[in-house]
């Protein structure tokens, strides 16, 4: 066997883990050769919203700086053409959360806002990544970005997420918005926060139109989204990183979805781009870019870089209308060309993946589920045939391609 061969190999089965996102049991038994309990990874997926193929440094962007996502990637393993199942958020999420075309389950376009406050979102018959995780005995988690269903059963808390701290539906402001004579608006404030035995929050639903600063304790005047989504997945590491189970985060960023919001201090970094447009999103990139460099120092202070997989892609392609470039793919967000459904991606797993791979066969973003399971413990049973495919026979060099040409 060559090195290269081994190494395809390794990169294949880290992919699919990582990427473990979320969802229903194939049924599929691990590969041989691999002892599933004793690899258990912690699993972080990060993910960005609405950003341009082309705006990230190693998919050779030069005008939107991108350093700690670059050094992340040019440190890890990047998957040239990796696919989501839809070119939306929310379809795109339930595809990859399940592991299976979300047509089959009546999900196939966006989720509106009136739609969610209807009680309509991802069918409770369907299960998660975080359904099985749990099962696996992983403590799960959820920071940012839900956008499949807003009433009770439908939160993420309601899906087999242990923790979640985010928004409900598909965006919000990222500043807060404060009336005019000073004072705090209730009516556009919503806050609710849950703590478990230890005092560690457990949840915290913002509201989609507006946030004052008052109303999360220690955000100040500097509150910003972004910011925000970081510090708390720095915070979930860092309080779980020391329980004896393993944890499933998934870290979801509205950056760089609109509206089109940034700090006066990325504005003023990003000052000589044109048009303001562009320099906007630079600006709400150079956020994203700084929120996930605190989630991997994060897990580097906590000790547990090399027993976790992190995965970091984007949702959809870039909708364009917020300065995205998708460089050489025609198409953009809602539509069906490479623009719309083909993403930037790359995963990180210190002690089995080598620094600088690049894993070149088309993926799926629905390909995640059944591998994360096979690594977390095995097969599931009780729950919708997956069309995914796990990745773990790439192992044993039985299906080396998971979707061949």
């Amino acid at each position: 066997m060559t090195n290269t061969t081994a190494m395809t190999r390794y990169i294949t089965t880290t992919l699919a883990v990582l990427l473990v996102c979320v969802s229903a049991a194939s049924g599929q038994e691990p590969a041989s050769g691999l002892n599933a309990e004793d690899a258990r990874p912690n699993i972080v997926i990060i993910l960005a919203d609405d950003a341009g193929y082309a705006d990230f440094g190693f998919t050779g962007g030069t005008l939107v700086p991108t350093p700690n996502i670059d050094a992340f990637v040019f440190n890890v393993s990047s998957l040239t053409q990796f696919y989501t199942t839809a070119s939306v958020c929310s379809p795109s999420r339930a595809g990859f959360l399940t592991g299976r075309y979300q047509q089959r389950f009546g999900h196939h376009s966006n989720l509106t806002a009136q739609a969610s406050r209807a009680g309509l979102g991802l069918p409770t018959s369907e299960h998660t990544i975080a359904d099985h995780l749990k099962a696996r005995g992983y403590l799960t988690g959820l920071i940012g970005k839900w956008h499949l269903g807003r009433t009770e059963e439908l939160l993420p808390t309601s899906r087999g997420f242990d923790h979640f701290e985010g928004l409900p539906g598909g965006s919000r402001t990222y500043v807060p918005i404060v009336p005019e004579d000073g004072g705090i608006d209730e009516v556009r404030t919503m806050r609710r926060e849950q703590r478990d035995e230890q005092g560690r929050v457990t949840s915290t639903i913002l509201d989609e139109q507006a946030l004052d600063t008052e109303s999360l304790a220690g955000t100040g005047e500097g509150f910003y989204v972004t910011d925000w989504i970081g510090d708390r997945a720095a915070d979930f590491i860092e309080s779980y990183a020391m329980d004896e189970d393993p944890f499933f985060l998934f870290v979801s960023f509205t950056a760089p979805h609109t509206p089109m919001e940034a700090t006066p201090g990325d504005i003023e970094a990003s000052k000589g781009i044109e048009p303001e447009r562009r320099r906007v999103y630079a600006a709400m990139m150079r956020s994203l870019d700084r929120a996930v460099a605190e989630i991997t120092t994060a897990l580097d202070h906590a000790g547990c870089a090399d027993d976790t997989l992190v995965m970091f892609f984007n949702d959809n392609g870039g909708a364009t209308n917020n300065g995205s470039d998708n460089g050489r793919f025609r198409g953009m967000k809602g539509s069906k060309w490479e623009g719309g459904v083909r993403v930037p991606a790359a995963i990180r797993w210190p002690a089995h993946i080598a620094p600088g791979t690049r894993f070149t066969p088309i993926v799926s973003s629905m390909d995640l589920t059944a591998t994360a399971v096979a690594l977390a413990g095995g097969a599931i049973e009780n729950a919708a045939p997956l069309d995914g495919r796990s990745m773990l026979p790439a192992q044993t060099n039985t299906n080396p391609k998971p979707h061949p040409p």
